[in-house]
C-alpha cells in the first residue's frame, strides 16, 4: 500500500483562491471571500424520522389512527421535532456568523434561488415581521440572510440579479470597493461553473 502524505495548503498571498467550509476558515481572514451555494436546503432529515431520540423528551414515536393507513404526531413528538428545529437553526447561525466575519474588505454572498425576485419581494414586503418562529421556517442560508439584510438598517450593500438560460442568480456584494460590472461577473461566474463542473 502506497502512503499518501497530506496536501500542502498554500497560504495567502500566493495568486490563488483558497476553497474551504465554513468550518475550515474559522479563525482566519481574507481580503475578498464568496460564501458560495446559500441556497443549498438544510438538512431536516431527523424531523422526516417516524421517532426521534432527544435528550429531553426521550424516544418519540409517531402514532397509526385506528385504520392504521395513516400515522400522526404525538404531543411529545412535536415538542422533540420542534426542540431539534430549534437546535438546528441555533447552529445554522453559528455557522452563518463565521462565513460573514471571514471578509477583511469585500464579502460576496452567492444564491441560486428559484424564483429569486418573488422570494426577495415577499421577504420584503412590510407585513411580514421577523420572529423567531419565522427564522425557523427558513430553507436555506439565502433565507435568513435575506430577513437580516431585508429587514435592516443596514443599506451598505447591493442585490444584483444574474440571469442564465436556466435559472436566476442573485448576488450580494457588499459596497467596501467598486462594484465589479455585470459582464465581469457574468464571465466569473463562467470561470467558477467551468472549473467546478464534474462533466
Amino acid at each position: 500500500k502506497t502512503k499518501l502524505s497530506n496536501a500542502r495548503l498554500t497560504g495567502e498571498g500566493k495568486g490563488v483562491v483558497n476553497i474551504m467550509s465554513v468550518h475550515n476558515s474559522k479563525g482566519l481572514e481574507f481580503d475578498t471571500v464568496f460564501f458560495c451555494d446559500t441556497a443549498h436546503q438544510f438538512n431536516r432529515g431527523d424531523e422526516r424520522s417516524s421517532f426521534i431520540i432527544h435528550k429531553e423528551f426521550g424516544l418519540t414515536l409517531r402514532l397509526r389512527d385506528e385504520t392504521s393507513f395513516g400515522k400522526f404526531n404525538t404531543v411529545a413528538r412535536s415538542a422533540a421535532e420542534i426542540a431539534l428545529r430549534e437546535e438546528a437553526l441555533d447552529e445554522e447561525m453559528r455557522v452563518l456568523y463565521v462565513a460573514l466575519t471571514r471578509a477583511k474588505k469585500r464579502l460576496i454572498i452567492t444564491s441560486s434561488l428559484k424564483h429569486a425576485r418573488e422570494v426577495i419581494e415577499s421577504i420584503s414586503s412590510p407585513e411580514r415581521k421577523v420572529s423567531r418562529h419565522i427564522l425557523l421556517e427558513a430553507k436555506n442560508m439565502s433565507e435568513l440572510i435575506l430577513w437580516g439584510i431585508l429587514k435592516s438598517d443596514y443599506t451598505d450593500f447591493e442585490l444584483e440579479y444574474i440571469s442564465n438560460e436556466i435559472e436566476e442568480k442573485a448576488a450580494f456584494v457588499e459596497k467596501t470597493e467598486k462594484v465589479y460590472d455585470e459582464d465581469l461577473i457574468n464571465d466569473l461566474f463562467g470561470i467558477i461553473e467551468k472549473r467546478l463542473s464534474f462533466e
